[in-house]
């Protein structure tokens, strides 16, 4: 596992880590490494739906809600 040094965090930002650490009962390192997994996989999902091409539909999203809205007034 490799290491990762990290210079020059605010202190209000350290002090809010170590708090959040404390709070979940883990290690500061641990809390990091979670809090940059969670932004990746944010920034790898907004790549992937950027990258995706736009799709046509053959009922427009206005039409399926009133579509889904009629069943649903329809069963009660």
């Amino acid at each position: 596992m490799a290491t990762l040094r990290i210079k020059n965090v605010p202190d209000d930002l350290h002090e809010r880590l170590q708090k959040q650490a404390q709070r979940y009962k883990t290690s500061l390192g641990n809390l990091v490494v979670v809090a940059l997994e969670r932004e990746i996989v944010q920034i790898e999902l907004h790549e992937r739906i950027a990258a995706q091409e736009p799709r046509e539909f053959k009922v427009s999203p206005s039409e399926m809600l009133a579509r889904e809205r009629a069943q649903r007034d329809a069963i009660f």
